[in-house]
């Protein structure tokens, strides 16, 4: 009988206990998807950076369980950065740093990366990138040596805890920084570009290792940038083209807006996988820069003396190549970018511009928007400090078109 009794016994505590194994199995300690605002903010952004943290924390309302938004602030009203998450619209300090430090040093980026993703453990990633930036356009390789009035690039960091933009020591990353800080971590689902300039074909081609899709506008945005109350519960879709209404809410937002009618932000998406293909097609149909004409071509970024720089690719293939050959082209292009919003004027910190920047005549519409911008080299580039022709040769993109062989 105790035999019996004893039989019984462990025959009841290995069902409880393979059940126990069973539950545990189907309990998945990891979210569905953590998504890292990183906000380099120690700079004239700073009061746009609590701004926007409040619309982040009011967006968490929407978020479950499973979904982790997790934000990096370097506010320059604050003496340290932190870490912080937001969920049910409130905030949960992870971390506070200890010491001051650049946000925009490639080794810290990648430290806070690593740190949010062991902290909150995803299925997939995305990452917001806020701060400002002027795409692929870089300063010397590394912050330590900057010395002097540094160009555009991401995440500028005043290191003083001053609310200043453009002074003397500030520093920036560049995005070949960027990707290799990125090298080897999670790839991630998408990063949405909340920053001015970043949908440069250059930019997009220096990122593809690293992220499924990047999002953002390839014209200047204005400090307010998005509306992240709306955006933020759009980060988690599991939707394939999840990047339409991230792009819409944010588009419609400001078109919607009385002080700037018929103003808001040009937007695109690239799809990282097919910018291999727009490298092949772009290096197929590739003149030597001297044969390009660029007059009343739409652009995005101007330097000094308004000098365009920062070309729209599609606007620049369809007046340079063959119909034939820029059918093709466009075709690869369209695949590359399989989404874009088109805004004829668009919104900036202090006023709208009209997108090709007061050209006596309209060469710009939805057919030949593009969505991304493009480099071509140009005597008058050579500036005595700031050689935009000598530094395109350290991006990716520059080798695999080919622009070299035309040297």
């Amino acid at each position: 009988m105790r035999h019996i009794v004893l039989l019984s016994l462990l025959l009841f505590m290995s069902a409880t206990l393979c059940g126990c194994r069973e539950e545990s199995v189907e309990r998945d300690p990891l979210a569905q998807r953590t998504v890292i605002v990183y906000m380099s903010a120690e700079n004239n952004l700073s009061s746009f950076s609590r701004d926007d943290l409040r619309e982040l924390t009011d967006g968490s309302k929407e978020l479950n369980g499973r979904q982790r938004l997790v934000a990096f602030v370097d506010d320059a009203s604050v003496s340290t950065p932190a870490i912080i998450e937001l969920k049910g619209g409130k905030r949960d300090t992870l971390k506070l740093f200890e010491h001051d430090f650049y946000a925009s040093a490639p080794d810290k980026f990648r430290e806070i990366i690593q740190f949010i993703e062991n902290e909150c453990p995803a299925r997939s990633y995305g990452l917001v990138l806020w701060g400002h930036a002027k795409g692929w356009i870089i300063e010397n390789d590394s912050i330590e040596s900057a010395t002097s009035r540094p160009r555009k690039a991401f995440g500028v960091d005043n290191g003083s805890n001053l609310e200043v933009g453009f002074s003397f020591g500030n520093r920036w990353m560049n995005i070949t920084q960027m990707a290799r800080a990125l090298d080897g971590l999670p790839r991630f689902r998408f990063i949405f570009a909340d920053c001015c300039c970043m949908m440069c074909v250059e930019t997009a081609y220096e990122l593809r290792h690293v992220t499924d899709y990047l999002l953002g506008s390839p014209a200047e945005i204005p400090g307010n940038g998005a509306p992240y109350h709306k955006i933020a519960p759009l980060f988690f879709s599991e939707s394939d083209d999840f990047y339409k209404a991230i792009i819409d809410t944010y588009y419609d937002d400001y078109m919607g807006r009385v002080d700037y009618p018929g103003c808001s932000v040009p937007l695109s998406v690239v799809d990282m996988s097919h910018i291999e293909e727009l490298a092949q097609a772009t290096r197929t149909v590739l003149r030597a820069p001297s044969e390009y004409d660029t007059e009343k071509i739409a652009y995005y970024f101007q330097y000094k003396n308004d000098v365009p720089v920062m070309y729209d690719m599609c606007s620049l293939m369809e007046r340079n190549l063959a119909e034939n050959d820029y059918h093709a082209w466009k075709r690869v292009l369209d695949m590359a970018v399989p989404y874009r919003r088109f805004s004829e004027k668009w919104m900036t910190d202090t006023t709208n511009f009209d997108i090709y920047k007061g050209f006596g005549v309209s060469i710009f519409n939805q057919d030949n928007y593009g969505g991304l911008s493009m480099f071509v080299e140009k005597p008058e580039y050579n500036f005595s400090r700031h050689d935009f022709n000598r530094d395109i040769c350290k991006t990716s993109w520059y080798w695999a078109v080919g622009w070299n062989r035309f040297q």
